[in-house]
């Protein structure tokens, strides 16, 4: 197959909506968003609630740029109906068909497949394929500087065609992991089969040791692992800890602990457990310890734990 094409004939019957979710994100937003603009015919973008210049930034870009949407829907700690929430966005404008083009502020396709997206999907379409799972290619960051790259054995599915049954539902019992249905058409992913020829990626950008608060954070919406949730006790300590310090969402927590001497009940909590990985093996319950007293405010880190092994 080859993915080299000029735009195809069908280029005005077959649309393509870019669609993502975002907070407090504007570095990487931007980037992204002037990436992909030149190579669909919408950005479909909704906001948790930013407190960052992203707001203000993304409403003044939209007023310039037609193709741009952008939309206010409050983060709840749940991300399949945060993902539902932009396929109703997408939803209001988009046809039968049409193909939605899904990532994360730190997330992108790589440029020769925003090159050739519309020819390609031209030509998947009418083989009958109605996902594309697009391999990822981990990029860390310290600061601006690339300092290591890793191609995954990891698929994600980034572009399907759009149909009004689409929805993202919970891949188990909590709000974390979630999977797509209501899918038309077969399934394809770049380097096999149809897509064997194409040397498709997506760069999955991230600061070093970022995934610290991100595992933190999953950890607090979902319980760990597979959405744990109350099967984990020691999750349900730390919820107890929050809803007595009045922290009702992730959001509420991280603004907390980023000011510091926070209350030592919590910082006990997560010295308790710094070592534990969790029932599932995951080790988004010692991501804690490191997040807060290694990442957010290391001055606060007990002394006789400065220079533990944490894995």
């Amino acid at each position: 197959m080859r993915l080299c094409w000029a735009t195809c004939n069908e280029k005005n019957a077959m649309r393509i909506h870019a669609a993502l979710m975002t907070q407090n994100e504007l570095t990487d937003l931007r980037e992204n968003v002037a990436a992909v603009l030149p190579h669909v015919d919408s950005v479909n973008i909704v906001d948790g609630g930013s407190v960052d210049l992203t707001v203000p930034y993304m409403r003044n870009w939209s007023k310039e740029e037609p193709k741009i949407r952008f939309f206010i829907h409050p983060w709840t700690d749940n991300f399949p109906r945060q993902r539902n929430n932009y396929l109703a966005r997408v939803g209001e404008i988009a046809d039968e068909g049409d193909w939605v083009l899904t990532f994360d502020p730190d997330e992108l396709l790589g440029k020769a497949a925003l090159r050739d997206l519309r020819s390609t999907l031209s030509e998947v379409s009418q083989q009958g394929y109605g996902l594309v799972a697009v391999q990822c290619r981990s990029v860390t960051l310290r600061g601006s500087e690339r300092v290591h790259e890793n191609e995954d054995q990891h698929w994600k599915p980034l572009l399907y065609r759009w149909n009004p049954g689409i929805a993202y539902t919970h891949d188990g019992d909590g709000p974390v992991h979630e999977r797509l249905t209501g899918l038309t058409g077969t399934a394809a992913r770049t380097g096999e089969g149809v897509l064997a020829d194409a040397k498709w990626f997506y760069e999955h950008r991230k600061q070093a040791d970022v995934i610290w608060i991100r595992g933190a954070r999953n950890y607090f919406c979902g319980g760990g692992g597979p959405n744990l949730g109350r099967r984990n006790h020691r999750w349900v300590e730390l919820r107890q800890i929050s809803e007595i310090l009045g922290l009702h969402s992730w959001h509420e927590m991280q603004s907390y602990m980023l000011l510091g001497n926070i209350d030592q009940r919590l910082k006990d909590w997560m010295i308790k457990y710094r070592q534990e990985s969790g029932w599932d093996g995951s080790s988004e319950q010692r991501e804690w310890y490191k997040t807060y007293f290694r990442f957010y405010h290391p001055e606060e880190e007990p002394e006789e734990m400065r220079g533990e092994t944490i894995p």
